[in-house]
């Protein structure tokens, strides 16, 4: 797949009310997880070094007492999947989705050659 520069590979839309943007990410970082997975995923098979996810959310907060739009492009770095164990296993973890931990740390493994690593 041939992106032009600067174009997201996955495009996230959400809307929906939210008490706060704690309580959207709360809601939501699983869907924003999986995405960041197969942006990984993605690297294994294409040339591409670097790709793009992009958060699109209309948000209506009763603490601002109406709609918030939100668009926040994150790029991620084939070189820089420590993000994988850091930041999306714990996720899993927490919510003991075991099979996806095991995706992560297979995927992890795939992207740096590293191995025996474990769910804690």
């Amino acid at each position: 797949m041939k992106l032009k520069r600067g174009e997201p590979f996955i495009t996230i839309e959400i809307v929906g009310n939210f008490a706060d943007f704690n309580d959207f990410y709360d809601k939501n970082r699983g869907e924003i997880y999986d995405a960041i997975i197969e942006i990984y995923n993605e690297f294994l098979i294409s040339k591409s070094k670097t790709l793009r996810l992009l958060v699109s959310a209309e948000i209506y907060s009763e603490e601002t007492i109406g709609i918030t739009n939100w668009n926040t492009m994150f790029s991620f770095y084939k070189k820089d999947s420590d993000i994988l164990i850091n930041d999306v296993l714990p996720y899993f973890e927490e919510i003991e989705n075991y099979e996806k931990c095991v995706e992560i740390i297979n995927l992890y493994e795939l992207l740096t050659k590293k191995k025996k690593l474990s769910i804690i």
